[in-house]
């Protein structure tokens, strides 16, 4: 338990994550109590049933009596679908709106070094970052932060609902819950930890693999180890459908744990509701209402062991996205340290001439201007005069 807390606890706590929580709190609040109140309106909805079909088989003398039943039957349909509904609208709203800040905070820090990319970060790096990291910290709260809050919710409400009839009950009812949103998670996580990272690696590397293909595919064939070329790449996929496949097994493991838990909880449900009807506290109707609410209930806690299993994958992609900022940091604390203080600067071309490959052609020829801290000029000329050649020398992406 003590490490799923620390882990988790650093998640919220990253850079890439907790700044957006801060600012959007309202909406966060607002996508959890949406999520809670489906989780409500479905067992609401199940607990009127139970009802209603244990009263109608009692045959009742008039319709009236399970007329209120019936109407509520239809308005916690409606309610569930619609406040799911709502939380999906809202959820991936707000989500939305961090992927659009982090893009931004990202392609911001890029550009500071845009024309040195290269001698910092492969091609293969900048792929896996844009296509594969930003995209998915999504996950991060879809799958982890929004369901994680909404078991927490529901599993306080559950313990105090079954506290008002039996404190010996819920502590039992809740140490079993305490199995899915804690014990399973962390369990989960210990063991599916080794199997993402190298996942992560192994996708990395096909990112990699993918930009040679590209770039140098004709070296490969030419060189005459095509068929090698081909190997590295047919390991790479087996490896990934090895680790896949534990993956998939442990999972399978794990859902039949999920079952096995909720089994229990039912039969215990059972037990207790009928306890209390023999000794009057409920009527014999309310036994089906009680036991239907389980299973809308415990589908609350059953995505919290997958959403914890998956920490290890946010933190590749997030310490990726934050060595990207410290690495550009750096360079910029370097060209700062380098550069000129307190002093004016001017930019001052003095009979320059550049040609590209063909050293006769001249796109630039004799060129001098000088212009001083704070002027502004502006070039002008037809399409070929050399215009973005003087920016390219201004920058230094090209040299006389």
């Amino acid at each position: 338990m003590g490490n799923k807390k620390v882990r988790s606890k650093t998640i919220l706590k990253h850079s890439w994550i907790r700044p957006y929580l801060q600012q959007n709190k309202g909406l966060l609040m607002l996508v959890l109590c949406l999520g809670v109140m489906t989780f409500i309106s479905a067992g609401a909805l199940m607990f009127t049933s139970g009802y209603l079909i244990s009263k109608s088989a009692t045959q009742p003398e008039n319709i009236l009596l399970v007329y209120v039943p019936i109407v509520l039957v239809r308005a916690f349909g409606i309610a569930r679908p619609v406040f799911r509904y709502f939380e999906r609208l809202a959820s991936h709203n707000l989500v939305l709106k961090f992927l659009s800040s982090m893009r931004i905070r990202l392609y911001s820090a890029l550009e500071k070094k845009a024309l040195h990319l290269k001698s910092h970060f492969s091609t293969g790096d900048l792929l896996g970052l844009l296509a594969d990291d930003l995209e998915h910290i999504q996950n991060v709260y879809l799958k982890t932060i929004f369901p994680s809050g909404v078991a927490i919710f529901l599993y306080f409400l559950t313990v105090v609902g079954l506290g008002y009839f039996s404190i010996p009950f819920a502590i039992l009812i809740g140490t079993l819950i305490f199995l899915l949103v804690a014990i399973l998670p962390l369990i989960s996580l210990l063991v599916t930890r080794k199997n993402y990272i190298m996942t992560k690696k192994l996708r990395v590397q096909s990112y990699e693999n993918l930009t040679d293909a590209v770039m140098g595919i004709n070296d490969w064939h030419i060189s005459g180890r095509y068929s090698d070329f081909i190997k590295i790449n047919e390991k790479q996929v087996i490896k990934m459908e090895e680790y896949d496949s534990k993956l998939e097994q442990f999972n399978r493991r794990r859902q039949f744990f999920i079952q096995l838990i909720t089994g229990i909880i039912t039969i215990l449900m059972i037990i207790f509701i009928t306890g209390m009807v023999e000794v009057g506290a409920l009527t014999h109707i309310c036994i089906a209402a009680f036991v239907l609410v389980v299973f809308p209930v415990i589908d609350a806690f059953k995505s919290v062991p997958d959403s914890f299993s998956m920490t290890t994958s946010y933190d590749a992609s997030l310490s990726r996205l934050e060595n990207v900022e410290e690495t550009i940091g750096e360079a910029k604390k370097t060209i700062e340290n380098q550069s000129l203080k307190n002093q004016p600067i001017a930019i001052k071309f003095e009979d320059v001439s550049f040609a590209y490959e063909d050293k006769d052609n001249l796109v630039i020829e004799h060129l001098t201007f000088t212009v001083k801290q704070g002027e502004k000029i502006a070039l002008l000329g037809k399409s070929g005069a050399g215009k973005s050649t003087v920016g390219k020398l201004l920058l230094g992406s090209v040299f006389p």
